[in-house]
């Protein structure tokens, strides 16, 4: 009679299947998270050019007269930041928010080290001191950074 011989890997059966499926599943939630990730980047910057674009919008309008400079500075600035699109081309500001919340991102200063102040204050020492500096502050829902952009305009 012969003896029949029993391999080690009788029990096994299957286990190849189950390292697959997690391997693979992991897989996939790894190459999710690069694409959110890719994603939050992208957007990040181009919020960032539109904060940039604003900001040399409206530091171009600090060379005016006194009376309409912060006004006009602010009009460029908001027009500027609404002619940029993100988030893969698919929103502009005024999709987000209004213009009285997009006048509000737009801040001027007399040094780049700050106090930033907001339009109305701006006015008002407009004729007293010389702002210098214009900052466009971009923020979207869903991004978590806000980008700040601050340009100077000086007088010839």
């Amino acid at each position: 009679m012969k003896k029949r011989t029993t391999s080690k890997r009788n029990n096994q059966r299957g286990n190849v299947l189950v390292y697959t499926v997690l391997s693979a599943l992991f897989l996939f939630l790894a190459v999710g998270l690069g694409v959110d990730l890719s994603h939050l980047y992208l957007t990040k910057a181009e919020l960032q050019n539109a904060a940039d674009a604003g900001a040399l919008a409206g530091a171009s309008a600090l060379t005016l007269p006194d009376d309409i400079k912060i006004t006009t500075a602010v009009d460029r600035a908001v027009n500027t930041m609404n002619l940029n699109k993100y988030n893969f081309n698919n929103k502009n500001f005024a999709d987000v928010m209004d213009t009285t919340t997009q006048r509000t991102l737009v801040t001027f200063a007399i040094n780049l080290t700050g106090p930033w102040i907001s339009e109305a204050s701006a006015t008002a020492l407009a004729s007293r001191c010389q702002i210098r500096f214009t900052c466009c502050m971009a923020r979207s829902t869903g991004v978590p950074a806000q980008t700040r952009s601050a340009m100077s305009r000086t007088t010839p």
